[in-house]
């Protein structure tokens, strides 16, 4: 029974292939209308398929989904919103494609409906080339100052965005800057291409160094933009270069100045192939410089993972007759790595550097030297070339084991990393300078200073430097240029030494510290609005104050809301102080009333213990002492025409007085401030 149902359900399944069943819903792209095989195209090109329902239900809202990878990669979706009967076919605009630059673009059109019964019929696929191929080449990095070439390819006539309708322009920018060509071949469709140039303005800054003794050593340092190569010069315009790096060591008789340049780098890299194919320990290979530069990285292909011990090799000249022994070889670079395995590069670590000059062969040997075996694929001959770019080619070698390299041709699989010079630096000098008498000085930033300011000392003269006292100095009194803030007159003693000198040299400067003026001002005080009163300062030789801007020794304020005055002095000798003191405005709204007893008098003013109330003669009343919010402190009965008030107790501030006659009212007469 089971070999039967078995049976039955083979044929089921070759009858439904070979008559192909339909299923309720089951749309599919069929074909790509626009764009057309042939035609000119711009950056909004309509992409139009045909869909059509292979299914027996009429079917609406079928999603459709267009990618598109090429120069210009781009997603389109869009619904068919119509009803599409059995069988039936239909156009769809999925969207605006940008084909402004050339090269081939592939579409991958499909619907993505949901319950799709039949997922196998969905989608189509087809490339469109799109001319002219235009493209920029040159340099992607200029130097500031200079100008660079750019040269557009691929077409008949070209446009620029600099208004230049020639095939090459010379540019020189001062910053990152994006050009893009415009061209146009014979059957006048037109692709566009940009660019951006890359600006560098390298830098460089250089230490002198200094001796006594005859002859002398020391070391010239330099700092400059990075990534760079800094060489060193015996002149401005000398060719020869007597070091490279950051350091120069020299040797000398006398005072000699040296000049640094800084060269940037452009970093690169040539990609061979991941083919794989055969495998060994190693492979060997030559390349050939077409510019100036610096192998100093490498990708590599393994057959596995386990951990490896990686050497990279090298020769000048070709490694033809060198297969076969480490004589002849440089060793650039042994490491560890563990590799990626078969069929993915692996960046090898650590650094190395392989000069190569222009037009120069170097032979290059990459190898396990136990782990992982080197894949690499068979080639074709030879010393054939392989791959290359503007700067480096790359030829055919040959593979096999720890230098016994005899497979032949083999071919590097991996990526060859290399840096070439880019721009470069002014010429900078750096004087190793001989002084056998050699004397240490200071320069100040100011001869004298005011109590609570500071004064900075730069030492010249020497390498090494010790300053004493240490006392309000910084950062440290090893340091070559202090700050200090003594309070009084000071003198500061400075030793000077220079590395492998015996003597030493003393400089001391006597800082002078001025006096700050010990200001007074008026005591605080309380007024009403409307009142004027008289402050004044002393202690200083002249004087502002604010606000106002006033100049006088006295001013005379009539403030409407309570204002804090500050004045500040100067002394003869330059040196500031600054002091304040506030008129407050009264907060007690009584009213003042006409009256017909007379003036009633309040002294002293400031007070510290007695307040003394004279009225006039043969009145009696009442005096109250308020504070400003007009809260009641203070009250007692006058019969006298000069009562005293005890206000001893009373805590500093401003206060207000009011009297009241024997027959009357309460009347505000004024305000006094409590020592």
């Amino acid at each position: 029974m089971r070999l039967l149902f078995l049976a039955i359900f083979l044929i089921s399944i070759h009858t439904a292939d070979a008559f192909n069943i339909v299923v309720p819903n089951d749309p599919g792209v069929v074909t790509l209308v626009s764009p057309s095989l042939t035609g000119c195209y711009s950056n909004s090109v309509p992409v139009v398929v045909t869909i059509q329902n292979f299914g027996n239900n009429s079917l609406s809202n079928i999603p459709v989904v267009v990618i598109i990878s090429g120069p210009i990669n781009q997603t389109l979706n869009a619904n068919f919103i119509g009803n599409l009967a059995p069988g039936s076919t239909t156009n769809l605009n999925v969207g605006a494609a940008n084909l402004s630059w050339g090269g081939i673009y592939t579409f991958s059109c499909f619907t993505n409906l949901i319950g799709d019964g039949n997922p196998n019929n969905d989608s189509f696929s087809t490339t469109r080339t799109v001319t002219p191929n235009v493209y920029i080449t040159g340099s992607p990095v200029a130097c500031i100052g200079s100008n660079a070439t750019l040269q557009a390819n691929g077409a008949t006539t070209y446009t620029w965005n600099t208004g230049s309708n020639s095939s090459s322009i010379s540019v020189s920018p001062t910053v990152n800057t994006s050009y893009t060509v415009v061209g146009t071949n014979t059957a006048g469709c037109s692709s566009s291409y940009s660019v951006t140039l890359s600006i560098q303005n390298p830098t460089i800054s250089t230490n002198g160094a200094m001796a006594c003794n005859v002859p002398s050593f020391g070391t010239l340092t330099a700092s400059a933009y990075s990534p760079s190569v800094i060489k060193w010069y015996a002149s401005p315009v000398s060719t020869l270069v007597l070091g490279t790096g950051s350091n120069l060591a020299v040797t000398e008789n006398s005072t000699t100045t040296y000049y640094a340049e800084a060269t940037s780098t452009i970093p690169g890299s040539l990609f061979a192939t991941v083919a794989g194919g055969n495998s060994a320990q190693g492979n060997m290979f030559d390349v050939t410089a077409q510019n100036t530069m610096t192998l100093d990285g490498i990708d590599m292909h393994f057959n596995s993972n386990v951990t490896t011990t990686v050497e990279i090799w090298y020769r000048y000249g070709s490694f033809v007759s060198y297969e076969l022994s480490p004589a002849g070889w440089t060793l650039a670079l042994s490491t560890t790595v563990i590799p990626n395995g078969s069929g993915t590069l692996t960046t090898i670590p650590g650094t190395f550097a392989i000069p190569v000059g222009s037009g120069q062969t170097a032979g290059i040997y990459v190898t396990s030297n136990g782990g992982a075996g080197v894949n690499y694929s068979n080639g074709v001959g030879l010393g054939n070339l392989f791959a290359s770019n503007n700067d480096i080619q790359l030829f055919e070698g040959r593979g096999g084991n720890y230098f016994n390299v005899t497979s032949t041709p083999r071919v590097f699989n991996g990526i060859l990393k290399y840096s070439k010079p880019g721009c470069q630096s002014p010429r900078i000098p750096a004087t190793f300078s001989i002084v056998p008498g050699f004397t240490v000085g200071a320069i100040a930033s100011n001869s004298a200073l005011c109590v609570g300011s500071s004064v900075s000392f730069t030492a010249v003269g020497a390498v090494d430097y010790t300053w004493s006292p240490t006392i309000n100095l910084s950062p440290s009194p090893n340091s070559t240029i202090i700050s200090v803030s003594p309070s009084v007159a000071t003198s500061y003693t400075l030793q000077g030494t220079i590395p492998s000198c015996s003597q030493t040299s003393t400089y001391v400067y006597n800082l002078s510290v001025f006096p700050n003026p010990s200001l007074t001002v008026s005591q605080p005080i309380g007024i009403l609005p409307g009142s004027v009163i008289s402050l004044s300062t002393s202690g200083a030789s002249s004087y502002t104050w604010q606000p106002g801007g006033a100049n006088n020794i006295n001013i005379i304020v009539n403030p409407t809301v309570t204002t804090v005055y500050t004045v500040t002095g100067s002394n003869a000798f330059g040196c500031t102080s600054q002091i304040t003191t506030t008129v407050f405005m009264s907060a007690v709204n009584l009213s003042e009333l006409n009256n017909s007893i007379g003036t009633v008098m309040v002294y002293p003013n400031p007070v510290s213990e007695n307040l003394y109330f004279k009225i006039p003669e043969n009145t009696t009343g009442e005096l109250r002492i308020l504070d400003l919010n007009g809260k009641v402190l203070l009250e007692q009965k006058v019969i006298n025409e000069i009562t005293p008030f005890d206000v001893s107790r009373l805590p500093s501030g401003n206060y207000i007085y009011i009297f009241k006659p024997e027959q009357g009212e309460w009347y505000h007469k004024g305000n006094f401030f409590k020592n």
